[in-house]
């Protein structure tokens, strides 16, 4: 089955000096593309053999970004700017649910689930791996220890720049339609791009 559209994969890795870029140039030298794909056949090759983001090294991957072919991945490029993203929070989920939320979401995106007026308005979706804020320990119960969780997943939609001014309902029948896809009752809220926040 051939999907509506050429997708591809990048993937953003941890520098080896372990800082965080502070350009923009710096930052796109940290996404490596890792692989294109225009079919269902070939969609469902390479995600039922990637990692999942449960799995991921904070040590070595920071996100993995899958837009359509071509689009850039600066949210102050004029495709992006114009519109935003729907966050979904994956803060209160176990690692299962959240690979969960970001294997439907990016099905969700690249099979045109969401229709043929709401589909040409999704860009991408980013899967990053954010550091868990320090939030005091539960109390233990019997022999098992409280664990901190050090990192979350929060996965992103990105909308193209035409969907804020298509029409005032747009993203909100977006959001009811990835809602309705996803089997986890998961925050999802639009949040606007602002200049020069692409990482």
């Amino acid at each position: 089955m051939q999907l509506n559209s050429t997708w591809t994969v990048h993937a953003e890795v941890v520098p080896t000096t372990k800082q965080r870029p502070t350009t923009t140039a710096a930052w796109l030298a940290t996404l490596e593309p890792v692989f294109s794909f225009a079919t269902a056949v070939d969609f469902w090759g390479w995600f039922d053999h990637c990692v999942l983001p449960s799995a991921w090294s904070p040590q070595h991957v920071r996100s993995l970004r899958v837009f359509k072919h071509g689009v850039s991945l600066l949210a102050e490029d004029p495709v992006n700017a114009g519109a935003g993203r729907l966050l979904l929070d994956c803060g209160a989920l176990d690692a299962t649910a959240a690979d969960d939320v970001w294997g439907r979401a990016l099905v969700f995106a690249v099979s045109g689930a969401a229709g043929d007026e709401l589909h040409p308005h999704i860009n991408g979706v980013v899967a990053t791996l954010k550091r868990a804020p320090s939030l005091p320990l539960p109390p233990s119960r019997g022999k098992v220890e409280a664990k901190a969780k050090d990192h979350f997943v929060r996965v992103e939609v990105w909308l193209h720049s035409d969907a804020a001014a298509a029409a005032p309902s747009l993203i909100q029948r977006l959001t009811e339609a990835l809602r309705g896809f996803l089997r986890v009752n998961v925050p999802i809220t639009y949040q606007p791009h602002q200049q020069d926040t692409a990482k």
